[in-house]
Formats: C-alpha cells, structure tokens, sequence
C-alpha cells in the first residue's frame, strides 16, 4: 500500500512524465536490460572467448566503448533500433576502416565514437561505458598537446602575416597611383610645350635634309624638301623616356607606307640614330629598330618628340707658325757685304778690330 500510494502521489507523477518527454528526445535509444553496459560486457568477452578458444574470459582484450555502443542499440534481428542508431553505425564503420589505413587517428576524448555522434560526452558520464564513470576517470584529465598549441600560434602567425599584406599591397597601390597621377601631369606638360614650340617654328625656314630616302609607295614618293622643320630630339616611351634619334617633322600627309596616321601621331625623318637597337614606337614589316630607319621617315608620336638645340661649335686659334731665329753666318755677311759697299768697309773694320 505504500508503494502504491508513493506512485500515485503528484511528485511522483512530475517525476515520471518528466523522464518520459527526455526519453522521446533520444533518438538512438538501446535495448539493454537492468544489468546495463557491466552486464553486456561480460557476454560480448564470454562469446569473443568462445570464438577466439581461450580459457576464461578474463584473457579477452577490453571491448571498445563504440563495439559495446552498438551492441546495445542492435536488436535480436540484427537491426538497429532507429534510423538515427543506422546512420552513426555506418560512421563507426567507416572510422574504422580510415582508421586501420592511417587517415584518421583518434586523441583521448575525441575518439572514433565521439567523432561518429558528433557531439562531445556530457561531463556526468560516458556513453557506452557501464556504470557511473565520469569523463576524467574514463580519459583522465584534459590535455592541451603539442600540436594544438602549434596549430594556433601558426593561425596567427598567418592572420599578422595576411594583415601586413594588406597593409603593404594597400601602401603600394597609394604609390602607384601618385607615381601615375604625375607621369600623367608630365605628359600633359610635354604635349602643351610641344604644341607651342611647333606653332612658333611653323614661321621658321625650313631646311631639306642630307640624304633622303625616298619610298616607292604612293603615300610617301613625290615629297618636297620644303616641307620639313626644324630638327627635333625623337625619345622612346620609358621610365624616364630618353633620346634614340634626331630628326625632322614633314607637316602634311595623312598616310605613311599606305597606312593611315593615327591622330597623335606625325611623319619624321631620321637624320641622326642615338641608338640604333632601340624599338620604334610604330613597328613596320620594314621598320622595327631606329637603325633601320635611317635617312627614312616613319610614325612617331607627338609626345615624344621634343625640339632639338644643337651644341655650338667651339672654335679653336688658328696655329701660328714658330719663327725661328735667323743665324748669321760669315759667308753670308760677304755675300751681303758685296752688295753694299759701305757694309763691306764696316765689317772689315770689325775684323780688323778683333
């Protein structure tokens, strides 16, 4: 009667409905019986005994704790008890398989059956394992290793080093844009001095230029002398542009070679070659080298041409002949002397001195 009146009462009841909304939420639930975990053991090492011919089943290794996990979830017909049960058997298997080939090694807590559920063992006790037994009885105590200490100073060594790009690339790409923003303004201030240099020597006479080649092809045959300028400094477009040639500009025309001008761009003719293996700025099949395109006119750019002051020739004295002095001899004052009368008597007076 006190049994029955300590089940009915209302704590108990809260008790017991409590315990029955926690067991809906376990989806893997088991099959053991009173004896638990410590009694299936004891039948998985009489039957491994059996199998393996030992005497007791003392002798029988420990059974791993994810063997006992789904012995205890497998039902008489050899299925699992839910779908949930199925699903992390299958992961246990493969654990296993990835285990006996190296892939996968398994470290203290996180174990092949731990790594299988997904979820960490609750502090209170350890599935699979019979009998209260908390974790650090289980595993002993939590051990920070070697390489988790390695792994997270070198997660940060990477996160200073991603950090210091950053910062780098963003310093770089700073300079890169002033360094642009003044080749830019330099360009625009060597075109407006050009653009103003070639308007006040359009009023300038014009020179022809020592021997000119002339093309057989139709936009370049019939030109006249008349139409070149003054000479000009032709430069190549590097960091810093420099001189490759002097020439001449020949105003008119809009075609070179039967090709047409681009708009910034004018017909030169190349009258001296600072360096004749530098590239032209418009390649030809004829013309790729300033050497080649001496005493020819070709395409240029207006940007890079700049007008031409040629050094003054120094000049030099004249070398004046050294006069020797004169000796004077004997001989030649008698021969001097009979011409002269009063010579003769002055230098026999001298004699006669002497």
């Amino acid at each position: 009667m006190q049994f029955r009146a300590c089940r009915e009462s209302g704590d108990w009841q809260e008790t017991r409905t409590a315990a029955q909304q926690r067991q809906r939420l376990n989806d893997t639930p088991h099959v053991l019986s009173r004896g638990g975990y410590a009694l299936l053991e004891k039948k998985l090492k009489k039957s491994r005994a059996q199998t393996l011919g030992l005497e007791s089943p003392d002798l029988v290794d420990a059974i791993p704790r994810y063997e006992m996990w789904k012995a205890a979830r497998t039902k008489s017909d050899g299925q699992m008890t839910s779908q949930s049960a199925q699903i992390i058997s299958q992961k246990i298997d493969e654990l296993i398989e990835q285990e006996t080939q190296g892939s996968f090694v398994g470290h203290g807590r996180d174990d092949i059956l731990t790594t299988a559920i997904g979820r960490p063992e609750h502090p209170g006790r350890v599935r699979g394992v019979g009998g209260a037994i908390g974790l650090r009885d289980y595993f002993g105590p939590p051990q920070r290793s070697n390489e988790s200490l390695s792994q997270e100073a070198l997660r940060k060594m990477e996160q200073q080093m991603e950090e210091r790009f950053n910062q780098r690339m963003g310093i770089m790409e700073q300079r890169f844009m002033e360094q642009l923003q003044q080749q830019q303004q330099i360009q625009r201030t060597l075109e407006e001095k050009l653009q103003s240099m070639q308007q006040q020597n359009m009023e300038l006479p014009t020179q022809a230029p020592i021997g000119q080649r002339v093309s057989t092809k139709g936009s370049c045959s019939g030109v006249d002398h008349t139409d070149y300028t003054s000479q000009y400094e032709l430069l190549v477009d590097e960091d810093p542009p420099r001189v490759v040639a002097i020439g001449r500009q020949l105003q008119g025309g809009e075609t070179i070679h039967g090709v047409p001008l681009l708009p910034h761009h004018v017909r030169v003719m190349i009258d001296e070659v600072r360096d004749p293996h530098a590239q032209v700025p418009v390649p030809t099949s004829e013309i790729q080298f300033v050497g080649e395109a001496l005493g020819t006119f070709i395409a240029w750019p207006k940007a890079l041409i700049m007008p031409y002051f040629s050094p003054p020739k120094s000049t030099r004295p004249e070398k004046q002949p050294v006069r020797r002095p004169r000796v004077i001899r004997e001989d030649d004052e008698m021969a001097e002397a009979e011409d002269d009368p009063l010579g003769k008597l002055l230098l026999k007076l001298h004699k006669l001195k002497r």
